[in-house]
């Protein structure tokens, strides 16, 4: 049976000024998806296709919703990481009693992150999690909790307004990293705080990246709402459909029941918007990607 690895835990995530720069960002050509930028490499090797890919996942469940399909096509192929970032129980004040507001989710951190390994499990896919708190569940240095209204969870445009990535995160990423590595991150399409913390840690790492849009907050890879957030990145992309089966994302995804019944009411109501974000109710499903590499 896969086991999972669980990284020492950070029990707060730093807001200082990271002590390193992110990739430079540039203005988004006419067709942004249709262009490459200077960091642009070809893939190497006899089977380039077979490089480790190391997926960063904000929480439990968003890698797996967004790209299980390629998971299952790239698992054929080599090795496939998922690194599950937010997946801790916060500090231990917050559980001297149920915080009493539901959406803080105070009471599933166990139960999904049981979830998360059933569902890679099932995938053939390794687990790294590294424990840190939803920023649900973060707490100022007082001790309250750092949001205190669902608003807060969702950062402001523009990307310079997001929260800052400590150089220490960074590191601990990158120390899981092989030197062919591809990572592959969140776009932070609904600028969840925790996404958009992960989008910009992947655009500190040193090594390929490519980015993938998080089902739900996207209702489909070309959807509108992801057009127009390519557009806030800077990012110089292109999309590749990545054929897959959808049987077998269906099923990990469906693994995830405390979020498919808390967000969805059900398996039934899930399985339809997953198949409308998937393609499979068109009987083409595939995963997306954008990447800055040639193919």
């Amino acid at each position: 049976m896969l086991q999972p690895v669980y990284l020492p835990d950070l029990r707060m995530i730093p807001h200082e000024r990271s002590d390193i720069a992110p990739h430079a960002a540039r203005p988004a050509p006419p067709l942004a998806t249709e262009a490459i930028n200077s960091r642009t490499l070809p893939l190497s090797g006899p089977n380039p296709l077979a490089r480790r890919r190391v997926i960063l996942s904000p929480h439990p469940d968003d890698a797996v919703w967004s790209l299980g399909g390629a998971m299952a096509a790239w698992r054929e192929l080599g090795e496939v990481l998922v690194v599950s970032v937010f997946d801790g129980d916060g500090l231990e004040a917050s559980h001297d009693g149920a915080s009493g507001e539901r959406w803080r989710g105070d009471r599933m951190t166990a139960i999904r992150r049981r979830e998360d390994r059933e569902a890679l499990e099932s995938l053939g896919c390794a687990l790294a999690g590294l424990g840190l708190p939803d920023a649900a569940l973060r707490q100022d240095p007082t001790g309250a909790f750092a949001c205190l209204t669902v608003e807060e969870l969702f950062a402001e445009q523009p990307l310079r307004r997001w929260p800052r990535v400590s150089g220490e995160l960074v590191a601990r990423v990158q120390a899981l990293l092989r030197p062919d590595d591809v990572v592959v991150a969140p776009l932070a399409v609904g600028r969840h705080v925790d996404h958009c913390i992960v989008h910009k840690l992947a655009r500190h790492l040193d090594c390929d990246v490519d980015y993938y849009a998080e089902f739900p907050y996207a209702s489909a890879p070309d959807a509108p709402e992801v057009a127009s957030h390519l557009a806030t990145l800077g990012l110089w992309t292109r999309p590749h459909a990545i054929p897959c089966q959808w049987a077998p994302w269906l099923h990990a995804a469906s693994r995830y029941r405390s979020q498919v019944l808390r967000l969805f009411g059900g398996g039934a109501a899930f399985a339809q918007r997953l198949g409308v974000y998937a393609g499979a109710n068109e009987g083409r499903p595939c995963s997306r990607i954008w990447s800055m590499r040639l193919r």
